[in-house]
C-alpha cells in the first residue's frame, strides 16, 4: 500500500525507513511496482539480513553511516524518488534530535517522535513524494513543513485499506512473488506462556512474533488454537475452548496464503 500510494513507478529509486514486517513488505511492494532501487533502512542486523535475502533490496544500517548522504550517493546526488516511513510514533536515532523528541515525549509535551519522517522529507529529491506507513498517535514537534513546501514534496500518509489490498497481497503471497513466511521468526510465542513476549525480545533474532491458529495444514508452524475461554472457569483459563476460526468459514484466498506461509 505504501508504495501504490506513495505513487512509485518503474525506474524510481526508493528508501523505506524500518525494515519490520511492514517496511520489508513496503520495499519488495516497491520493486513489484518496478523500481530500479529499493533501500531499507534500519538498525537490527536480522532485519537487515531478511530484507537483502528475502526482499533482494538494498539496506543501510543508519549507525553506521550519514542517511541521507548515502541515499545521494546512490542515487546520483538528488535523493530518493519515493520515501516511505514506516517506523511511526517510537523512531529511533543516534543523533540529538533523538534525545530531544524522547525527552519532550516523556514530558508529554509531544505524542510521538518523528525522527523518522523528518529525515525522509530531507533526504527525498526535489519535487518527489514521501508516504507517512508507520503509526502515529497525535502531535509532533520541529515538523519541517518549510522543506515539504520549499521542495515541492507530495506528502500522504494512510492506515492499512484492507478490503482493496488484502485480496491481491494474498494472491500475490500465493505465488510466491510476496515472500512473508520468514517474518515470523517466533511463532506462537504468545502462546508459550502469559508472559512469553519478553522471553522473546530477549532471545533476539526477533522481527515478528505472532501467535497461528491450526486453521490449515502444511505451515510449518505449531498448531495452537486460539478459542473462546469458558467463562464458568475461575480466570477463564480452563474448560472447553472452542476455535475461533473453522475450514469451512475460512476463504479460498486466505486458506491458500496462510498455506504459501502467511
Amino acid at each position: 500500500m505504501g508504495a501504490d500510494l506513495g505513487g512509485v513507478k518503474p525506474g524510481d529509486v526508493v528508501a523505506v525507513w524500518g525494515a519490520g514486517g511492514v517496511g520489508q513488505v513496503a520495499a519488495r511492494a516497491a520493486l513489484l511496482l518496478g523500481a530500479e532501487r529499493v533501500i531499507s533502512i534500519d538498525r537490527i542486523p536480522e532485519r537487515l539480513q531478511q530484507a537483502e535475502k528475502y526482499m533482494g533490496v538494498e539496506t543501510i544500517d543508519y549507525t553506521k553511516t550519514d542517511v541521507t548522504a548515502e541515499l545521494k550517493e546512490r542515487s546520483g546526488g538528488r535523493g530518493p524518488d519515493v520515501c516511505i516511513e514506516a517506523v511511526g510514533m517510537e523512531a529511533h536515532s543516534t543523533g540529538p534530535d533523538f534525545l530531544y523528541d524522547q525527552a519532550k515525549q516523556q514530558l508529554r509535551l509531544q505524542t510521538d517522535r518523528p525522527t523518522a519522517i523528518r529525515e525522509a522529507i530531507y533526504a527525498c529529491r526535489k519535487g518527489g513524494s514521501v508516504f507517512c506507513l508507520g503509526v502515529f498517535a497525535g502531535l509532533v514537534d520541529k515538523f519541517p513543513l518549510g522543506a515539504v513546501m520549499n521542495k515541492g514534496l507530495t506528502l500522504r500518509g494512510a492506515q492499512q485499506h484492507g478490503q482493496r489490498y488484502i485480496p491481491m497481497l494474498l494472491d500475490r503471497i500465493a505465488t510466491g512473488e510476496l515472500p512473508t513466511r520468514h517474518l515470523a521468526t517466533h511463532p506462537d510465542a504468545a502462546g508459550r506462556r502469559p508472559d512469553g513476549l519478553p522471553d522473546v525480545q530477549a532471545e533476539g533474532g526477533r522481527v515478528r512474533p505472532c501467535g497461528v491458529p491450526a486453521v490449515t495444514g502444511g505451515t510449518g508452524f505449531p498448531a495452537h488454537r486460539f478459542g473462546r475461554p469458558d467463562r464458568g472457569s475461575p480466570g477463564g483459563l480452563r474448560g472447553t475452548h472452542r476455535p475461533l476460526l473453522r475450514h469451512s468459514r475460512v476463504p479460498g484466498r486466505l486458506r491458500a496464503g496462510i498455506a504459501a506461509g502467511e
